[in-house]
């Protein structure tokens, strides 16, 4: 303080001129330049002419030369204290600094204002001084930086000219986002205020989170801003870690310092969504009962709105989609059902073809429309339709409703085949199945099993419903099936910790119950399983509006009518699939069938075809079946054809896409393979009655 009296005393103040508000570009300076920019923690510019701007000079007590420059607008105001070496005189060149008087070998500056100082050393560099003939500066240009603050450029009657720019955010606060999503972006835009154009170069993000962070878009790379002229970056918070997150924008440029900077700060927490929440399989639809919708058959060209947020335990907000089984019963001729949000267009997709007659039932997942809807459309004819909710995923940014489920799949396992010795015969009527499996150290991780049953030669028409094997089976149906057909469904079915026998105590186990009159061989195929979110990395869902991304009969996809043997190879084209996507979720659908019996098997590119299939079909039959389909290298993926000419169709209602973020404390997310997370079949155990 002792030092600005002195300063003060020694002169009075030298008009500059008037103050452009800081954040404001007024017209473009003509030298002889008078300019104060300030940059960094703050951006501000002092320029124009007026009495806010002033500067004053003296000698200190050390015979250091003081220069004192003072810049006031309505908002703000800020100045600058730099003093020479002691017994020196300002002069060009580039000089360490610290805080306060000059010492041997360092200038001595501070800049402060608005209440607010730097506690930093830096650097200034004098590039020009002049003097009359009494020693007095005349004029002034110098450069400065206090080191982790604030840099700017200093003009006093000086025709050298800058390069500087101003910025409408000094620093972007991004928002708390789960770990592996994105944030909206944010958007900091640079104005250039110098004599000389301003051209930002590379643009970086450095920093102990950099990898946390992403730019959105960047207007100005490559740009030349003359004076006034702007650009824009955006930035985005992607966190790979639960906690504060801190890192830099660094844009470089043709300015002094060589660089503008923006912090970025944001927060990664835990989240749920994209994953899934298994429920006991719960009739929400019935239009023979009137239970959802009213009661009466569809009609043709017909849709029903039926409210599914807020109904059998799916929450009220917060969900993306649903699993549903979808059974059809007493149509009056052939038609198909597509099931799609509420408040969009019927898409170009079907869930469930069905003839005259016929009763069967698919699993379809949905996307929720924004008032927690969904629609059924019917093509043709008027039908009954019946609808189980299975469960429901997450489309809310956090842990409300628990952590939920990743799915983890793997190569597929066949769990029971009533056919094969030891199963003790076709599944009499009246009774069910325990299918247990064995994850080994993963088994309390697991929650749902993703499965596809199929029903072989039964002897009557009836139903198969899955569920978790407690207590009754519930009023629902998993596959409906006529005598002698071969009828497969997947399905996505909650699990109890099997208790059985010792031997299986705290295995999943899942329940298969005949719900016919007589007895039908029962096959279960098992390809993955969601998990608790606590066993490291896992894929997480993605919706999409239901669309269709292969269809044999017009090559959409990439494939013709497949022949006997023969392998289609398809894409799955954006947004169906990603650089993170894994599987589809899909529904898969045999189309003009050659007259022979034939079944479609789905499997990613580049690998050996699995044995098991995903649809069974009888002759001139077309029939649907829901899968989750894993994609291989550039999202291709093969369908093979065991019997007679078909052409396939594929619809997508979302994709699992690949999550490397473990939610258990100390875990590692490793990024590999999931093909070691197979089960071991367990040994069948006996029929127990319903």
């Amino acid at each position: 303080m002792r030092l600005l009296r002195t300063v003060m005393a020694v002169l009075g103040a030298v008009a500059l001129g008037a103050v452009a508000l800081p954040g404001q570009v007024g017209a473009a300076p003509v030298a002889p330049y008078d300019v104060f920019t300030i940059n960094g923690r703050h951006s501000l510019l002092f320029d124009g002419s007026g009495p806010q701007f002033s500067i004053q000079q003296s000698t200190s007590d050390s015979g250091s030369e003081v220069v004192f420059l003072d810049a006031a607008s309505a908002e703000h105001n800020w100045s600058a204290l730099i003093t020479s070496q002691p017994g020196q005189k300002f002069a060009p060149g580039t000089y360490p600094t610290n805080r306060g008087v000059g010492t041997d070998g360092k200038y001595g500056l501070d800049v402060f204002g608005d209440g607010q100082s730097c506690g930093e050393d830096g650097t200034i560099t004098i590039k020009s001084v002049s003097r009359d003939s009494a020693g007095k500066i005349t004029s002034l240009a110098l450069w400065y930086h206090q080191t982790g603050c604030v840099w700017g450029e200093i003009r006093w009657h000086s025709a050298d000219g800058y390069v500087d720019g101003l910025q409408d955010q000094t620093s972007l606060g991004l928002l708390s986002t789960g770990l592996g999503l994105q944030s909206a972006a944010q958007t900091v835009t640079f104005t250039s205020v110098g004599s000389g154009a301003l051209k930002p170069g590379a643009l970086t993000i450095e920093g102990a989170a950099a990898s946390s962070f992403g730019v959105g878009a960047n207007g100005c790379t490559g740009k030349t801003l003359a004076y006034g002229q702007t650009c824009s970056v955006s930035v985005y918070s992607k966190p790979q870690v639960v906690g504060d997150l801190l890192a830099t924008l660094k844009i470089a440029d043709n300015s002094s310092i060589g660089y503008r900077t923006v912090p970025l700060t944001s927060y990664g927490h835990k989240t749920a969504k994209g994953n899934f929440f298994p429920l006991g399989p719960t009739r929400i639809l019935d239009t023979r009962m009137g239970t959802g919708a009213p009661k009466g058959k569809l009609g043709a060209k017909q849709s029903l709105s039926l409210q599914v947020a807020n109904v059998a335990w799916v929450p009220p907000i917060g969900v993306s989609a649903v699993v549903l089984n979808v059974t059809v019963t007493n149509p009056t001729s052939a038609s198909y059902l597509t099931a799609y949000p509420s408040g969009s267009a019927v898409p170009t997709a079907s869930n469930l073809n069905f003839t005259a007659g016929w009763t069967g039932a698919n699993s379809v997942t949905v996307p929720l429309g924004a008032n927690g809807k969904v629609n059924i459309y019917n093509a043709g004819g008027s039908v009954d339709v019946i609808a189980d909710v299975l469960g429901f995923y997450q489309s809310a940014d956090n842990t409300l409703n628990g952590d939920g489920g990743q799915y983890q799949p793997h190569d597929t396992v066949r769990l029971a085949d009533t056919r094969e010795p030891g199963w003790g015969g076709p599944l009499p009527g009246g009774y069910y199945l325990p299918v247990v499996v064995d994850y080994d150290t993963l088994n309390p991780h697991v929650r749902a099993l993703a499965v596809n049953i199929t029903a072989v030669s039964p002897k009557s028409s009836g139903y198969l419903t899955a569920w978790n094997g407690m207590y009754d089976p519930p009023l629902a149906s998993t596959l409906n099936f006529t005598a002698g057909a071969v009828v497969p469904n997947f399905a996505v079915v909650p699990i109890s910790s099997c208790t059985l026998d010792p031997s299986c105590y705290g295995m999943p186990m899942i329940g298969v119950y005949n719900g016919s009159g007589f007895a039908t061989h029962v096959v279960v195929d098992i390809v993955g399983f969601f998990d608790d979110s606590q066993i490291g990395p896992g894929m997480r869902f993605h919706p999409l509006t239901p669309t269709r991304i292969a269809d044999t009969r017009s090559r959409l996809g990439g494939a013709g009518t497949l022949g006997p043997a023969s392998t289609a190879t398809l894409t799955a084209p954006a947004p169906a699939a990603v650089d993170e996507t894994f599987a589809l979720v899909a529904n898969i659908t045999g189309v003009n069938n050659g007259g022979g019996p034939t079944y479609l098997t789905a499997w990613e590119s580049g690998q050996p075809r699995p044995w098991a299939s995903n649809l069974n079909l009888a002759p001139y039959e077309v029939r649907p079946n829901a899968a989750f389909v894993p994609l291989g290298p550039g999202n291709k993926y093969n369908v093979y054809n065991g019997g007679s000419n078909v052409d396939v169709v594929v619809d997508v209602a979302g994709r699992f896409d690949f999550y490397p973020y473990p939610l258990q404390a100390g875990a590692q997310a490793d990024g590999g393979s999931t093909a070691d997370k197979a089960p071991t079949a367990r040994a069948p155990y006996r029929y127990i009655h319903s």
